[in-house]
């Protein structure tokens, strides 16, 4: 099943420089690097497999091969530049609900979101969490880094589009890190399953 996330899509994409970096600076390699890899990467397993959903052109896929075995990068729009090219990651151009890994024994250690997973709320987010977990390895981690305003309280009656809650995300996970980074503007949430 094909699922239309078009409209979603066009107004995710992510401008960037000719350096291949984020023109919103607040999106860029160096806040990565400096602000959010820090309170991610003991989550990492270097001897994992990492999937990046919504690479884009492949930036934070880059950063993701130095602490993975292997990384397999997914976007349905963009193409991955080569100038973010590693002998350990390779790119598929797909949606991430259509995806399945070559080898059906493949699982992973890191689901990587950096500004992707608000796009899933058309086909239901807890779909979206059941995908992941059909993919992930017992103990692995789903990491969501998200602009902090689309999580909402669990409380809230009415939801916007493009919002999510933590009851979203099923029971088969624990919450092991809810953050907000330094200057406020992303939630890095990292959800790892039981």
């Amino acid at each position: 099943m094909v699922i239309n996330r078009r409209k979603w899509i066009d107004n995710a994409l992510q401008p960037v420089k000719e350096d291949g970096d984020a023109k919103d600076k607040k999106n860029s390699n160096q806040v990565f690097r400096l602000e959010i890899l820090p309170m991610i990467k003991d989550f990492f397993n270097e001897d994992g497999i990492a999937l990046d959903v919504g690479c884009g052109n492949g930036r934070f896929s880059f950063q993701l091969a130095k602490y993975h075995s292997y990384v397999h990068a997914l976007d349905v729009m963009k193409y991955f530049d080569s100038m973010f090219a590693s002998h350990n990651v390779e790119f598929f151009k797909v949606p991430f609900e259509e995806y399945e890994p070559a080898n059906s024994t493949t699982t992973y250690s890191t689901i990587f979101f950096f500004g992707s997973f608000y796009t899933f709320g058309n086909t239901g987010y807890i779909n979206t969490v059941n995908k992941c977990l059909s993919l992930l390895d017992r103990g692995g981690h789903i990491i969501i880094v998200d602009n902090q305003k689309r999580l909402v309280s669990d409380d809230a009656k009415k939801v916007k589009k493009g919002h999510y809650q933590m009851k979203d995300f099923g029971k088969e996970i624990n919450v092991v890190l809810n953050a907000i980074q330094w200057n406020g503007v992303h939630r890095v949430l990292v959800l790892e399953r039981k």
